[in-house]
C-alpha cells in the first residue's frame, strides 16, 4: 500500500465510530494518532522529494526551451550569411530539441499535480491527528472526572457506613444519648445525599455522544468553510 493510500485510509475513518466500537478507546486513539504522526512525517519527506522532482524538471524544460531558441537564432544567422547547409543542421538540432519538450512539459505537469495532491493529503492529516487528540483529551478528561467522582462517592459511603457501626456501638453503651445518635446519623444521611446530588449533577454534563456530535458539527462548518474561501478566490 502506498504512502498515499494509507492516507487516505486514514483521512476517510470515521473516528467516531471507531471510539463507540472499541473496548478501549483511550489506548485506540494513542494507537491512532500514534500512526498519524507517523505518516506525517513520512509524508512531508515525499513532499520534500516531489518539489525537488518539480523543481529540477522545471530547469531542463527551460533549458530545452533555451537550446530551442539558440538554434532558432543560429539557423537564422547561418540563412543570413548564406549558408542553407549550416542552417538545415542548426533547424534538425532545433527539432531535436522539440521534441524533447512535449514529454518533459508533461512531467513537470505531472510533478507539479502530484506535490499539490501531497500537500492537500497532508493538510488533511494535520487536521485528522488534532481532532483525534481533541478527542482523546475529552476521554481522559472525562476519565479523570468519573473517577474522581467514584473515589469521591466511595469515601463518603465508607465513612457513613463506619458512622453507623461506631454510633451503634456507642449507643448500645450508653455512652452517647438517642439525640446525638440521631443527630450524627442526620449527618451522615446529609453527606450521602450531597454526594449522590453531586454525582447526579455531573451526570448532567454534556454525554460523550454529545460532545462528538457537537465536534462533528464543528468540522461540516469548518469544511464548508473552505471550499467556500476556494470558490470565492478562483471567482
Amino acid at each position: 500500500m502506498t504512502i498515499i493510500s494509507r492516507i487516505k485510509r486514514i483521512i476517510s475513518a470515521n473516528i467516531n465510530n471507531m471510539i463507540e466500537k472499541a473496548e478501549d478507546p483511550e489506548s485506540l486513539l494513542k494507537e491512532l494518532i500514534r500512526e498519524m504522526d507517523d505518516n506525517i512525517i513520512k509524508l512531508r519527506n515525499e513532499i520534500v522529494k516531489s518539489i525537488a522532482s518539480e523543481k529540477r524538471l522545471a530547469r531542463q524544460v527551460e533549458d530545452v526551451q533555451k537550446k530551442i531558441q539558440t538554434w532558432q537564432e543560429n539557423s537564422e544567422k547561418a540563412v543570413r550569411d548564406g549558408n542553407d547547409e549550416l542552417a538545415r543542421k542548426a533547424l534538425g538540432r532545433k527539432l531535436a530539441e522539440e521534441r524533447k519538450l512535449p514529454e518533459l512539459s508533461a512531467q513537470h505537469n505531472r510533478a507539479l499535480e502530484s506535490g499539490k495532491t501531497l500537500k492537500d493529503q497532508l493538510r488533511l492529516l494535520e487536521d485528522k491527528v488534532q481532532d483525534a487528540r481533541r478527542k482523546n483529551e475529552i476521554l481522559v478528561a472525562r476519565k479523570r472526572s468519573a473517577q474522581a467522582h467514584q473515589s469521591l462517592l466511595t469515601a463518603t459511603q465508607n465513612f457513613a457506613a463506619a458512622a453507623r457501626k461506631s454510633d451503634a456501638l456507642l449507643a448500645e453503651a450508653h455512652l452517647i444519648s438517642p439525640g446525638s445518635f440521631e443527630s450524627l446519623e442526620d449527618e451522615v444521611l446529609r453527606l450521602e445525599t450531597e454526594a449522590e446530588a453531586l454525582r447526579e449533577v455531573m451526570h448532567q454534563e454534556p454525554s460523550l455522544e454529545e460532545v462528538f456530535e457537537r465536534s462533528k458539527t464543528d468540522e461540516a462548518i469548518e469544511r464548508q468553510l473552505q471550499e467556500l474561501k476556494k470558490k470565492v478566490i478562483r471567482g
